[in-house]
């Protein structure tokens, strides 16, 4: 039984409960192991126009709002697909 109450409270902490932002504790989780992710993209992978986004201070992102890693996050993964739709087609923009 005391397994199952340890579950129990460990969901709500993780799942359920509503942090700094409105957003649970997994999904803040989530988004920092995005952003450490995508943080180690070689600037090659990018196209020029989007290499500045890993000149950013990732302290200050760190320690920055949830809302501002977001936007980093989607804008680095913008970069990424706008740098392979650019590929595929052979380069031409």
């Amino acid at each position: 039984m005391q397994l199952t109450h340890k579950q129990w409270f460990f969901w709500n902490s993780q799942v359920l409960y509503k942090k700094l932002d409105g957003l649970t504790g997994g999904k803040h989780e989530e988004i920092f192991d995005m952003v450490k992710d995508l943080m180690f993209t070689d600037p090659a992978e990018l196209l020029p126009t989007y290499q500045h986004l890993l000149e950013i201070d990732f302290a200050h992102l760190g320690n920055g709002s949830t809302t501002e890693r977001q936007y980093w996050i989607e804008s680095m993964e913008s970069a990424l697909i706008a740098t392979d739709h650019i590929i595929e087609r052979g380069g031409k923009q």
